[in-house]
């Protein structure tokens, strides 16, 4: 059965919401119900039938016209939150990125100073601590004589 049909069947418009719907099912079949009209029985059973197709096609749509809607939200809502855990999954590997060409810099940086250090010191010779506490060795030594 058509839809637009069905709103015509029941009296209601496609802005009506479903108490608005229901209402009017309840009241169409009070006035149509065959133990209402006892002397047309087979006329009230022929509109009870089209009442009741009626209703439930139009109940039916408007459920899955909510559920595709649901779904619809559903689905934005879980593309959204993928684009989201994307992008921070990106984000803490530029992030993690950044933290190592910094170690690695820091460490670069420590080792020049550690060869720099290392260097003079090869240049300068012994340093005055060692030149000390030699002396004092030999001080010491020729004190005991």
């Amino acid at each position: 059965m058509d839809i637009n049909r069905c709103y015509n069947i029941l009296s209601v418009t496609p802005k009506s919401t479903d108490e608005d719907i229901t209402r009017s099912f309840r009241a169409m079949a009070m006035k149509y119900h065959p133990d209402k009209n006892p002397d047309k029985k087979e006329r009230a059973n022929e509109q009870m039938t089209i009442l009741n197709t009626a209703y439930s096609t139009l109940m039916g749509y408007r459920f899955k016209e909510a559920e595709s809607a649901v779904e619809y939200e559903d689905h934005s809502n879980r593309e959204r939150a993928e684009a989201a855990a994307r992008e921070a999954a990106l984000k803490k590997a530029r992030e993690d990125e950044l933290r190592g060409l910094r170690d690695e810099a820091r460490r670069e940086h420590l080792i020049n100073r550690f060869v720099q250090a290392r260097d003079s010191a090869k240049e300068s010779g012994p340093t005055i601590s060692a030149r000390t506490s030699r002396s004092s060795r030999n001080v010491s030594s020729y004190r005991a004589q």
